[in-house]
């Protein structure tokens, strides 16, 4: 396994040995796909930096909350880190990223409507949990590209 640090969750979860070993190759995959830039902040803000429970479920061929459990394992584990991505529940494109569930607002103004702003509360708007490669990863991938 690429991350040994996700062995320790294969341990404590026999069962979930073979999901993780496929988390651990697509977050593998993501590490070498990050090699194109150097600053981890221009990395954060492409687009195909962005690892949701979504894709992971298509990809290792389970449903969503069992992806996202394995993607808060790999958050534990000191790989991953996640932001929360705030949608406009009318035109179902992105508004702001949030660091912090406390964060949320709960009522914000969304820019997204072609006649000008309108303000959401929170009981309207859709929240998405992204991760991403933390920066100790990012960092570490870049590290032994450059050594």
């Amino acid at each position: 396994m690429r991350y040994q640090q996700l062995e320790a969750y294969k341990g404590m979860y026999p069962h979930l040995a073979d999901l993780i070993t496929k988390l651990d190759r697509y977050l593998g995959q993501k590490v070498d796909d990050s090699s194109s830039t150097e600053d981890y902040n221009h990395y954060r803000n492409l687009s195909n930096s962005e690892i949701r429970p979504s894709f992971i479920a298509r990809s290792i061929k389970e449903d969503v909350d069992s992806a996202f459990v394995l993607l808060t394992m790999a958050e534990k584990a000191g790989i991953l880190e996640h932001t929360y991505h705030v949608f406009c529940p009318e035109e179902n494109l992105f508004i702001k990223e949030f660091q912090t569930k406390e964060e949320l607002p709960e009522v914000i103004t969304c820019n997204n409507h072609g006649f000008g702003s309108e303000r959401h509360s929170i009981n309207d708007y859709f929240v998405e949990v992204v991760f991403y490669l933390s920066h100790e990863v990012y960092e570490s991938k870049h590290y032994e590209m450059v050594v």
